[in-house]
């Protein structure tokens, strides 16, 4: 029976990996703002999480959203950026540790995500509101807005899914008034 040399099988997974958040991070570079650009750093995220699950990277790097509120006066420009940040990584975080994935989110078209979005932005599980069946996980304030905003995220995911709206659209394209009535 062959020996594995786990240490080399690490340093070679670890290479492969940053080898693959590297090319990511440059084509996030080149694309313009917009869902494009979201899915690239996306992809960079959850490289980021699968090395800290594989135990190759200590979790640290945070998604980058830079391009998000760039127009905003100071001092919104820097309090959105960071309150979108944190609604996204704790989307990805649903994603990757959860298996919330989209295929997941396919299976509750009757508004479910957007009721669970309701009640955590609320604060309580309100009855004939909280999809039967959920876990409602009480914590402080913030933590259940963001939560809240994930499911937003996860919720329009869906719609745009069901509607047939590509990935590809710029930023502007996803946000018309004519997808979103």
């Amino acid at each position: 029976m062959e020996q594995v040399d786990y240490m080399t099988e690490i340093v070679r997974a670890k290479a492969v990996v940053d080898q693959a958040m590297e090319d990511a991070k440059n084509l996030a570079d080149k694309l313009p703002d917009g869902l494009a650009k979201i899915n690239a750093l996306t992809l960079v995220s959850q490289l980021v999480q699968a090395s800290v699950i594989l135990g190759i990277r200590q979790p640290a790097v945070s998604c980058r959203l830079d391009f998000i509120a760039i127009d905003a006066p100071e001092p919104a420009n820097g309090y959105m950026r960071r309150a979108a940040s944190v609604v996204m990584n704790e989307r990805l975080r649903q994603v990757g540790m959860k298996g919330w994935t989209p295929e997941h989110d396919q299976e509750h078209p009757g508004s479910e995500l957007a009721a669970a979005a309701a009640c955590y932005a609320v604060g309580q599980p309100l009855s004939g509101l909280w999809p039967e069946g959920w876990e409602f996980k009480e914590a402080g304030r913030h933590r259940m807005l963001v939560k809240s905003g994930a499911l937003v995220l996860a919720e329009l995911e869906r719609i745009d899914r069901s509607r047939g709206i590509s990935e590809g659209h710029g930023l502007s394209d996803s946000l018309s008034s004519k997808d979103y009535q």
